[in-house]
């Protein structure tokens, strides 16, 4: 737990209260209709996306009930490999106890995906856009074991081949995807086309976030990475068109928002003139397979 207790809290019984408040400060803003089989959330830290992972993950538990293995597809931030990179084996430390990788799909996955995956737990080292989800995703599915995939933001598609692994082990999976959207802000990002302040907060909720949760929402994994490359309106581009294409695999065909957010909603100073002025926006979608109408 390298991020512990920065960024999310590293004791059990904290864990499990800030779990709670975070799922019970508002609804989510929709609901799936249909079975969920995946979902992208974010992975900053529990102060700022909390509410908008734990409305995520909710909605996807809800909807899919008990499942064996929970894929997670997690953004890269620091190596620079150019294909995805599973941890293959062994056990992941959270807060609510040891999460168990599911070896024999990372094996049949790695098989299946060729070239677009390798087996390199050292992908994941100082990395944490997947440990800051895991106590939300452990305390939704306490039965689940778990598969840790890396992806960078190009590389090759594998989120297919792991749906088809886990189809022919006979796994109930779903998958979760990992990134935030927009990063904002001179003093923090070097990057604010829209000014300072409220206007800038209202610029990337409805002008530079828009095209990146539209794209995720029709599930065009490709048009995630082309926005995310032209506006920089998401960090885990390759991790979204994985998640997006291991839900395909599996039937889904939407992507419905359930919760969005930023980090100036949780802290409203990031959002003023510097040097308070840089904040990041969240988004919480679901795909879902057909069902039950919209």
């Amino acid at each position: 737990m390298m991020f512990a207790p920065a960024w999310y809290p590293g004791d059990p019984e904290e864990c499990r209260r800030a779990i709670e408040e975070f799922r019970s400060r508002r609804k989510p803003s929709s609901s799936p209709k249909g079975p969920a089989v995946a979902a992208v959330g974010p992975h900053a830290g529990w102060l700022f996306s909390g509410t908008t992972l734990a409305l995520t993950v909710g909605a996807l538990r809800a909807s899919c009930g008990e499942i064996d293995t929970v894929v997670c597809f997690g953004s890269v931030h620091f190596q620079s490999g150019k294909r995805a990179a599973a941890w293959p084996e062994g056990e992941w430390e959270t807060p609510l106890g040891p999460f168990e990788v599911d070896a024999k799909l990372a094996a049949e996955a790695l098989k299946r995906a060729g070239p677009a995956l390798e087996a390199e737990p050292k992908a994941h080292l100082n990395e944490h856009s997947l440990e800051v989800q895991l106590p939300f995703i452990r305390e939704a599915f306490p039965k689940a074991r778990f598969l840790p995939i890396a992806v960078p933001p190009l590389a090759p598609d594998c989120g297919t081949a792991v749906a088809e692994a886990a189809r022919a082990l006979g796994r109930r999976a779903v998958a979760f995807g990992s990134t935030d959207l927009t990063h904002y802000g001179l003093e923090h990002f070097g990057w604010a086309p829209a000014g300072e302040g409220s206007k800038a907060v209202k610029w990337v909720r409805d002008e530079n976030d828009r095209p990146v949760i539209e794209a995720m929402e029709r599930m065009d994994g490709d048009a995630v990475i082309r926005s995310a490359m032209e506006r920089r309106n998401a960090c885990g581009p390759g991790a979204v068109a994985a998640t997006i294409s291991f839900a395909r695999a599996l039937g889904a065909v939407r992507g419905r928002l359930v919760d969005y957010s930023t980090s100036a909603d949780a802290k409203p100073s990031a959002g003023a003139k510097p040097p308070g002025g840089s904040f990041v926006s969240y988004a919480g979608v679901v795909f879902e397979k057909e069902g039950g109408g919209e």
